[in-house]
């Protein structure tokens, strides 16, 4: 699982602990005085949302949360946004081979450019639109029988 280390400082706790329960997929360990910030998927944080827990809290701190975060990452990369966000991510190493002809591949190449993306991002996007259009699809389907079984329920007593 890619992580992160802050030193165990007031203000690194209550972040850490902050992006734990914010259900950001976060896992948060103390070891000493290391805090190791672990995470599955990546997240987004912003000075404004550390300011609003932390009061004091100064861009020289966010400067330095930012460093500390960048130094220590393993499995992940930190990318600032703007100079009061900025987010961590896995570590793209996961791999997908696929068969195409040069027909099918010519037309990727061409939407792909048409969107101003990489070849990969582009079927990467789309693979995660399925994917998430997919998952809504059983969802709803979940729901509606779930509604069928309660209204013929209904009927019956």
């Amino acid at each position: 699982m890619p992580m992160f280390k802050l030193r165990a400082t007031e203000n690194n706790l209550r972040i850490a602990e902050f992006l734990e329960t914010a259900e950001r997929g976060v896992k948060v360990e103390r070891h000493g005085d290391e805090i190791l910030v672990k995470f599955k998927y990546g997240f987004t944080i912003t000075l404004l949302e550390v300011g609003s827990i932390i009061r004091g809290f100064t861009r020289r701190d966010w400067r330095n949360l930012i460093k500390e975060a960048k130094e220590t990452i393993v499995g992940g990369k930190v990318q600032e946004f703007s100079d009061a966000s900025f987010g961590v991510r896995p570590t793209r190493s996961e791999r997908i081979y696929i068969r195409l002809d040069p027909l099918e591949k010519e037309t990727i190449q061409e939407a792909a450019v048409l969107e101003g993306k990489s070849l990969s991002e582009f079927i990467r996007s789309a693979a995660l639109k399925a994917a998430s259009e997919a998952f809504d699809k059983e969802t709803a389907m979940r729901m509606m029988k779930r509604k069928q079984k309660e209204n013929s329920h209904a009927y019956v007593s």
